[in-house]
């Protein structure tokens, strides 16, 4: 469902790369590029978190991410489950946005290659 967990992140990122909406987004031109209606959710998946699939042919590719490669610190879930429940300190709070940051970085340069973190699979 596109309310559950993490479902708006992905969507997001899906339509960052494809363009596709649920029922908001591009109209097209003159009929054509509607990019609307073209995002469904609850969608059986073999082999991933989100497939792309191809209209013209119907060739699809299930994508799957496993970050458990890229070490994040031991303290982070400490951090983020006091900062969620608004018992950390500011300085706690700060010290978790610059460790998650950091990890952010680091999957987007140090490993941005590394075909162990995501995996494309023909669905």
């Amino acid at each position: 469902a596109h309310d559950a967990g993490v479902a708006g992140v992905i969507a997001s990122i899906a339509t960052l790369i494809t363009g596709a909406t649920s029922d908001t987004g591009f109209r097209g031109l003159a009929g054509q590029f509607n990019r609307r209606n073209k995002l469904y959710f609850s969608q059986p998946l073999t082999h991933g978190a989100l497939r792309f699939t191809r209209l013209d042919s119907g060739a699809a590719v299930e994508v799957a991410a496993d970050l458990s490669s890229i070490p994040g610190v031991p303290r982070m879930a400490e951090l983020m489950r006091s900062c969620l429940a608004g018992q950390a300190s500011a300085a706690e709070c700060k010290e978790f946005q610059a460790l998650w940051q950091d990890r952010v970085r680091r999957l987007l340069l140090e490993f941005a290659d590394d075909p162990t973190i995501i995996r494309l699979q023909p669905a």
